[in-house]
């Protein structure tokens, strides 16, 4: 994990700051977070982020404070948006964010100005809110995943962030509301400008001029940090994994997303060194090619002694549906094991109940039947606004990937801790334990994004590509990823593509450090999982599992440095040096 940036401080209050995008990421007094980062990004029509280019940067760092000043150009297709920053500290404990900016040019956009994000640990704790009409209200950040906004026309929230400490954010120049970012895997609470109830995009006319402003105030002490204590951003000089007692739950059944044209050995020789139980094929029931597709993925599935996850894109009238699945069907013979179907809209954010039904009537009496899941195609937070119609599958599905927000490694590893959050959550929505199919590294195109391909239906857009896919970095992601779902009671995990940009292998067929992971995983697939704890989830995490009289910790290090690791408690103590962004096993017979 990366996460550059300049440390400044301010009496207690110590913070990072992004020269990159002018954020202030993790501000800290002692070892309490006060906020996760204070942003002012500029969102196009498509909610694309234009990244910004900083100038001018001028910091000061003085004993009693610091004062940063800047000017960002954020330029992306028709945007052209000009902005200024300055950000003051002082000592006594309140800090100031002023941003003034000009469109240079019209434009269309959904967002423009600050957010602030409270980190996702505050759930469940009370809060004050004042609204832009000076109503107070008491209140809290939400214990449940919340699909609705928590709080609406904001002017200020403070909370307690330690005993005899707390911090309140005041905000100026536009109407705030909060939303929960863990609904798409970001571990944070964020308030935004431009309420979404308005309508979207908006059309920018060149001069016009944004003026906000963010001021954070700390109202009383919190003792100082510990000397053992590691801030986010830096790694600590050993990390300790605890092994704890066994977890209730079972390893989650691993699978692939099958993305070839055709079965060729050498990908199945490939596929054979990993641990799997499943492949997916994704099927548009409307899609011409739909039952080719679906034979060349059966075809894999035999060959391979697997079984199969049918993810079947609905956008057709209910009477189709039977009719459709039916030449699926036909086109598997002779038939091939299946492990679930899963029931996903094509184009809205919920699948109709009479297609449950239609799809249920199909499978009936044949060699295919098997439990249908039902759920979101992209993120949670489609299945959590749609919850009862999740309750009509035989199990909630929903995909997920860390990019939806941000796409710096230090946002991506954020995301782990929300995997076991949104499992947990699924599973209470439904009543029974989730499947998370696919879980990729980047995220789909969005409709009328700069870059975007054409003539695809919306939700159904293609991944985009990510260079570090093909990385170390997201071997350790990967493995971080399968601990917290496994830590969450997630009933199966489906992972990336078999080749190509988002593939275990790359479009060679060569395959990547991902892979490897995986393929250290192959001997325990059956095995008992155990309880860890990380002394740093932003530098180190762990899976330890137990085979028969074998035991072992599985460890990444999200860290683009080498990082010790001890792991102790119920295994004994053992010692190890990962290098940088790695993931190894460490046996612990």
């Amino acid at each position: 994990m990366i996460i550059p940036g300049q440390v400044l401080r301010a009496g207690a209050l110590e913070t990072l700051f992004d020269p990159a995008t002018g954020a202030l990421r993790y501000l800290h007094v002692g070892a309490h977070e006060v906020l996760r980062g204070i942003s002012a990004p500029v969102r196009g029509r498509a909610w694309e982020t234009v990244p910004p280019e900083i100038a001018g940067l001028e910091i000061e760092q003085a004993a009693d404070g610091f004062q940063v000043r800047f000017e960002a150009r954020c330029r992306q297709g028709e945007i052209d948006f000009r902005w200024r920053g300055r950000i003051t500290a002082r000592a006594e404990g309140a800090l100031e964010y002023d941003f003034e900016g000009e469109a240079l040019r019209d434009f269309e956009r959904c967002r423009i100005g600050f957010c602030i994000l409270h980190g996702a640990p505050l759930a469940g704790q009370s809060c004050t809110v004042e609204h832009v009409d000076g109503r107070g209200e008491a209140g809290c950040f939400p214990a449940s995943i919340q699909g609705t906004a928590p709080f609406l026309d904001l002017r200020a929230i403070a909370h307690e962030v330690a005993p005899g400490l707390r911090a309140e954010v005041r905000m100026e120049g536009d109407a705030f509301e909060m939303e929960d970012q863990r609904n798409w895997g970001d571990a944070s609470f964020k308030t935004f400008c431009t309420p979404l109830r308005l309508p979207r995009p908006v059309r920018v006319t060149r001069g016009t001029r944004v003026r906000q402003n963010i001021t954070v105030r700390l109202l009383g002490r919190a003792e100082a940090a510990p000397a053992a204590f590691s801030p986010p951003w830096s790694a600590p000089p050993e990390v300790r994994l605890d092994v704890g007692a066994p977890l209730a739950a079972a390893l989650p059944r691993l699978g692939v997303v099958w993305a070839e044209p055709a079965v060729v050995p050498a990908t199945l020789a490939a596929l054979r060194a990993l641990p799997l139980s499943h492949l997916r094929v994704d099927v548009r029931l409307r899609d011409p090619g739909a039952v080719a597709k679906f034979a060349c993925a059966a075809d894999a599935t035999r060959a391979l002694g697997l079984r199969l996850e049918a993810a079947l894109f609905v956008d057709c009238e209910t009477h189709a549906i039977g009719e459709r699945a039916h030449r699926l069907i036909a086109a598997a013979a002779p038939s091939v094991p299946m492990a679930r179907w899963l029931l996903l809209p094509e184009a809205d954010e919920a699948i109709r109940p009479d297609a449950i039904a239609a799809l249920r009537a199909a499978l009936a009496g044949t060699p295919h039947g098997a439990a249908i899941g039902v759920g979101a195609t992209d993120n949670f937070t489609e299945l959590n606004r749609h919850a009862e119609v999740a309750r009509g599958g035989d199990f909630p599905v929903y995909a997920t990937n860390p990019q939806v927000h941000a796409t710096d490694e230090a946002s991506i590893i954020e995301t782990l801790a929300m995997h076991e959050t949104m499992a947990i959550a699924a599973g209470r929505l439904a009543g029974k334990a989730p499947v998370v199919s696919p879980i990729t590294l980047a995220r789909r195109w969005r409709i009328g994004e700069d870059g975007a391909p054409a003539g695809d239906a919306p939700y159904l857009l293609p991944f985009q590509a990510d260079q570090r896919h093909a990385s170390a970095f997201c071997a350790a992601w990967a493995l971080g990823s399968l601990a917290a779902h496994t830590r969450g009671s997630t009933a199966a995990c489906t992972y990336f593509e078999t080749s190509g940009a988002n593939g275990l292998l790359d479009p060679a067929g060569a395959p990547r450090p991902v892979h490897a992971m995986f393929a250290s995983l192959r001997g325990w697939r059956d095995a008992t999982p155990f309880a860890t704890t990380s002394s740093h989830r932003w530098s180190v995490d762990g899976l330890a599992l137990e085979a028969g009289r074998r035991r072992a910790v599985a460890l990444a290090n999200f860290r683009g440095v080498p990082q010790r690791v001890r792991v102790t408690g119920a295994w004994g103590e053992h010692v190890v040096t990962l290098a940088p962004h790695a993931t190894a096993i460490v046996r612990c017979d």
